[in-house]
């Protein structure tokens, strides 16, 4: 086991609880890493995948759960055993094990008993349900209103968008590419690459072959080089099942909602590059803009009243999908076909048409 592996991630609001933790940690010869918040809490874990987390006490606004949740969101972080030390005015035992808690100590507790804790969490089977997404986050309202809003579920395929999966195919070197709308149940392929029938022909998969949705549950890129090796996709069926090996993907978001993953795949290990990564970030960029207008073209018309609050969101990502289009295009590696060129520098005059039309008043698409 490498010595990178040997974390412990410690979050606490309390600077001498961490302390006196952290003096535990050290006679363990495990490395203390230290949070006082949520966002740093799931830094670190996203960046150094730590062994084992102690969470002390209450964090403010209900943030032990919230740590909790996001933690379980992540396909890298979800089977992370966590030590949880209960306080006053916090969660209890039992929500905190309902959260995916595997000890918990209430306050006063004694060193030893931690230490024992802890040591029984890192030689603990993982428990199978962290192996599934939240299925809350895939059924949050607000994300499903946006994804629906689209009207690209179960609907046909679109020359702009295969080609755009076509592009990140032969940019990335990768047999296969796909816009992956997730939906409660499955997700569904509203563009693929190189997928062969009959998966091509059903366009889309249950969501037990799904490493998209963890992209979905996480908020975040997703990049695995051989996922056989991964403690939660390994056991996903898409790698006995459709030869999923290598796997990156990164969100499609439509109004700040995530409705699912530009991802591509290999079905050998693959070292994904930073590249790679920033071509699948500007081309789901493009997907992004689409999808805008595709949900405005679905929505009222804006009234007069309020119009440029309610056209700033569509703007930014029309504007931001004009400005990756443009990146893509001036890129300075391998150059792009003239097919490629003329897909990009459709979607740049689409983009645009329409965010003059909204600026004149024409009508138009909302974000």
């Amino acid at each position: 086991m490498s010595d990178e592996k040997q974390n412990i991630l410690i979050l606490s609001a309390d600077l001498a609880a961490a302390s006196d933790i952290g003096r535990m940690v050290r006679r363990l010869r495990m490395r203390n890493l230290a949070a006082t918040d949520v966002p740093g809490a799931l830094l670190l874990a996203a960046r150094y995948e730590p062994r084992v987390v102690v969470l002390h006490g209450d964090l403010f606004n209900g943030g032990s759960l919230k740590f909790l949740a996001a933690l379980r969101a992540g396909a890298h972080t979800a089977l992370t055993p966590v030590v949880a030390i209960a306080a006053a005015g916090g969660p209890d035992a039992k929500q905190l094990r309902a959260a995916g808690v595997g000890q918990v100590l209430e306050e006063p507790y004694h060193e030893n008993e931690l230490g024992l804790a802890v040591m029984a969490e890192l030689s603990s089977k993982p428990n199978p349900e962290l192996l599934k997404v939240p299925h809350e986050l895939l059924g949050n309202p607000q994300r499903m209103s946006a994804l629906i809003r689209t009207g690209w579920l179960d609907s046909p395929p679109e020359d702009e968008l295969d080609a755009l999966t076509l592009l990140a195919s032969q940019r990335m070197g990768a047999p296969v590419a796909l816009i992956s709308l997730v939906d409660k149940n499955r997700q569904f392929f509203k563009s693929e690459t190189g997928l062969a029938d009959p998966l091509a022909a059903r366009r889309e998969t249950p969501l037990t072959h799904s490493f998209c949705q963890w992209v979905v549950t996480g908020n975040d890129d997703l990049v695995v080089d051989d996922a056989r090796e991964h403690k939660v996709l390994g056991t996903n069926q898409a790698v006995r099942d459709m030869g999923v090996v290598a796997y990156a993907g990164v969100p499609i978001r439509v109004g700040g909602q995530c409705i699912g993953s530009f991802c591509a795949i290999d079905t050998k290990p693959k070292a994904w590059t930073p590249e790679d990564i920033a071509t699948l970030r500007a081309l789901a960029d493009v997907v992004d803009g689409y999808a805008a207008v595709a949900g405005g073209r679905r929505a009222d018309s804006l009234a007069e009243e309020g119009r440029r609050e309610k056209l700033a969101p569509f703007l930014a990502v029309a504007g931001k999908g004009i400005a990756s289009a443009a990146s893509l295009i001036r890129y300075d590696g391998t150059p792009l076909t003239e097919s490629h060129n003329r897909t990009l520098t459709r979607a740049i005059a689409h983009f645009g048409d329409h965010i003059r039309r909204f600026m004149s008043g024409d009508g138009g698409a909302a974000a």
